[in-house]
């Protein structure tokens, strides 16, 4: 109702509706994820029903800038092949519906494990003749928490941990 000089009563406007929309929202945060070299790594999060939109991200400088991964549109998403390089790269959604402001979620850390690096010794004899016995041990980096001998392309039985006796 609006008032001036010109009307006592008041002149009343048409009614008007106000509708009230919910905002987009995430409802379970991504987690951090790890793989070796070459294995698949899938990233998820959950979001609430109001939740239209979703775009993952990428940083490679510590979350300095963010990048939309092309193609990044669904509640997970998978590298199928990490490689060393990847190591240490931040992920992080963001969502949204038609009329409100987008959310962002928390940023995650991809951890690329390398593969061993494995290294034999042999001690007392690097060469063996008849009668001769030494001992090969292996030691890998970072530290393997198996080992598997092998003897011309032939596991050896009975082998399994870090040191061989041969002759």
């Amino acid at each position: 109702i609006v008032f001036n000089s010109c009307s006592s009563t008041g002149v009343i406007s048409s009614t008007a509706i106000l509708t009230v929309e919910n905002q987009a929202g995430i409802t379970q945060q991504p987690a951090n994820q790890s793989g070796c070299i070459n294995s698949a790594v899938t990233f998820s999060f959950t979001a609430n029903a109001n939740t239209q939109a979703i775009q993952w991200q990428v940083s490679t400088d510590g979350g300095n800038t963010w990048t939309d991964i092309p193609g990044a549109n669904n509640a997970s998403f998978a590298i199928p092949s990490v490689t060393e390089s990847m190591n240490g790269t931040r992920y992080r959604v963001v969502v949204s519906n038609s009329t409100c402001a987008s959310v962002t979620s928390n940023s995650v850390t991809l951890t690329v494990n390398p593969d061993p690096v494995v290294t034999i010794t042999a001690n007392p004899y690097t060469q063996l003749y008849n009668g001769l016995t030494t001992t090969l041990t292996a030691t890998s980096n970072p530290p393997a928490s198996s080992f598997t001998w092998f003897r011309n392309g032939t596991p050896v039985i009975g082998a399994t941990g870090n040191s061989l006796v041969v002759n």
